[in-house]
């Protein structure tokens, strides 16, 4: 049961952190698919540890190896494996789809968006690159873009949830409740949408709507144990 919203998330979501790859310890390297040994060229490519007699790193290992960087807190090194996979192989799209999350996590917006367009071309306007693209235009302060952006994603995949629950927080941040609801009923339970906005709320500092939220989350879903922590909580503070 999804209870929360999944944002880029993904910025997830939204924003997580990223350190340098590995000095090539086993349990570290085996993130993502990088063995020790690819770590380890990958850490020292110009220095020891490397043979030229390797057979070269492909485009997946550079995408491991970008993966790693961002559970390590070095989006900067991400960025730099991610362009060399693509240098590679152009048709990556998955290096392409986690520049757009990275660059969106340190706030490079042109970068971002250039990255989501980018991913919907090379995936035909898969769904996630109209989610993740308005999402982005959001973050930047160009809401209406954001709002366009949604609104042709889910005219092409109207069950989208991703689409739906990024556009109605857009539409809920944005003071129309009742469109936000609308939005969210149509790929959450009535406890998700009651959970959602009041997380919303709570984050606003709206306490007393956030509370009022969270008990109809958990009338609707007496069940709905997220709900009840997140009361539990708001009430203690």
């Amino acid at each position: 049961m999804i209870h929360t919203i999944v944002r880029l998330l993904a910025f997830a979501a939204v924003m997580l952190g990223m350190a340098a790859c590995s000095s090539g310890k086993k349990e570290e390297a085996s993130i993502k698919g990088l063995t020790a040994d690819d770590a380890v060229r990958l850490n020292s490519e110009h220095g020891t540890g490397w043979n030229s007699e390797d057979p070269p790193l492909t485009a997946q290992t550079h995408v491991a190896a970008g993966e790693l960087a961002e559970s390590q807190g070095d989006p900067s090194r991400a960025i730099t494996q991610y362009k060399k996979a693509l240098a590679i192989d152009p048709k990556t799209s998955i290096a392409v789809y986690r520049l757009g999350i990275v660059y969106s996590q340190i706030r490079s917006f042109d970068e971002a968006i250039d990255a989501w367009n980018t991913y919907s071309k090379m995936t035909g306007g898969a769904p996630e690159a109209f989610s993740n693209l308005g999402f982005c235009y959001e973050i930047s302060g160009d809401k209406a873009m954001a709002a366009n952006v949604f609104n042709e994603g889910i005219a092409k995949f109207p069950k989208h949830q991703g689409l739906r629950v990024n556009y109605g927080m857009l539409l809920a941040r944005s003071g129309n409740i009742d469109e936000a609801r609308k939005q969210l009923s149509e790929v959450l339970t009535e406890a998700q949408v009651h959970y959602n906005l009041g997380s919303l709320y709570e984050v606003q500092g709206r306490k007393e709507l956030a509370r009022q939220e969270y008990l109809q989350s958990i009338q609707a879903d007496p069940n709905f144990i997220d709900a009840r922590s997140r009361l539990a909580t708001l009430d203690q503070n």
